[in-house]
């Protein structure tokens, strides 16, 4: 089978490998019998192929494969499948199918103006979905497998990734949903991760004023949660059964509250982000159980403890030996403590 990408470029990227097995469905050509890839999906009926020979395309795309619609560049020499989506608005991706792909199963690319990738099911790709385009949203989708990363956010901002379920990952170092460089502003809001992954959910240290809330992580290799980048909001989250740290707060002027850590390998809550800058947070309201380090370490000057819960923790309840002179503690639910 032959897997190559329909490319959006100016506007969007759309990067497929979506595909079915041979000789289900009518196979529509593009351009010999349907002179655009747009004509041939609304003349596609359930099951169907469109093959679309390489070449430039200009034109606005929505891809609903609601009856799960194929659609396959056939490939010629080094030449790709290009479509020009210089005039679109936004491009939707609603309920495709993708899998087997050595490179990016779903793939934006654009010039801010924002995509939408819903309802649809990645499996056994290199990095599942990848967003590279300003206030693109990805919602309710399934990806299994990835050998990367399950979602990726690269150098996109204000964007949206809202209850997609992301699951066993394939190999080490497998990150669930990924904040690349310079992503700003961006939400990730009920999503699930679970099965095997090295870290569940990550931003990165150019990141900006990220929002972490009501997401599910579990069983995790080495970390739930990592936050780095300046002025995260990260709450509500469940974090079980990390291999290493539960939540890892790698940035300054941070709030992280309300979430509930338990049976961590390492520490359950700990903030540091290796210079002695991960300072100004407000650490409020955070229930740790069972940490196989300290329930809640605090490496770096200048943090605020509100109302914290640690207990069972391996190491100490709550370390902040080594920023004791500049930590503030109020009304926190500890046992044991150093200093």
């Amino acid at each position: 089978m032959i897997r190559t990408m329909i490319r959006l470029f100016s506007g969007l990227l759309l990067a497929a490998s979506l595909f079915a097995a041979e000789g289900q469905g009518a196979k529509l050509k593009v351009p010999s019998q349907y002179p655009t890839i747009g004509a041939a999906i609304a003349a596609a009926g359930a099951g169907d192929i469109v093959l679309v020979s390489p070449g430039t395309y200009a034109e606005n795309l929505m891809i609903s494969a609601v009856n799960d619609l194929t659609i396959q560049g056939v490939k010629k020499g080094t030449e790709k499948v290009i479509v020009d989506g210089s005039l679109v608005t936004r491009v939707t991706v609603r309920k495709c199918k993708v899998q087997d792909a050595t490179a990016n199963g779903i793939w934006v690319h654009g010039d801010g103006i924002g995509a939408k990738v819903e309802s649809c099911k990645v499996k056994d790709c290199y990095i599942g979905i990848s967003i590279e385009d300003d206030y693109s949203y990805v919602l309710r989708n399934k990806v299994t497998r990835s050998a990367a990363a399950g979602i990726q956010i690269f150098g996109a901002s204000k964007c949206v990734i809202e209850k997609n379920k992301v699951t066993d990952g394939g190999a080490n170092g497998v990150t669930g949903i990924n904040l690349g460089s310079f992503s700003l502003m961006s939400t990730l809001h009920a999503n699930t991760v679970s099965g095997g992954m090295q870290m569940g959910l990550r931003s990165s240290d150019t990141c900006l004023r990220t929002v972490m809330s009501d997401n599910k992580v579990t069983g995790t290799t080495g970390w739930g949660i990592r936050a780095a980048g300046d002025g995260n909001f990260v709450t509500r989250n469940t974090v079980l059964n990390s291999g290493d740290v539960g939540i890892a707060a790698m940035s300054a002027d941070g709030i992280f509250a309300d979430n509930e850590i338990s049976d961590s390998g390492g520490h359950g809550l700990f903030v540091n982000d290796g210079a002695d800058t991960a300072t100004n947070n407000v650490l409020r309201g955070n229930t740790v159980l069972n940490a196989g380090g300290d329930g809640i370490h605090v490496d770096d000057d200048g943090n605020v403890l509100i109302a914290n819960k640690s207990k069972k923790s391996a190491g100490v309840d709550l370390d902040y030996a080594d920023a004791a002179g500049t930590t503030v503690l109020f009304d926190n639910n500890v046992k044991t403590t150093l200093p």
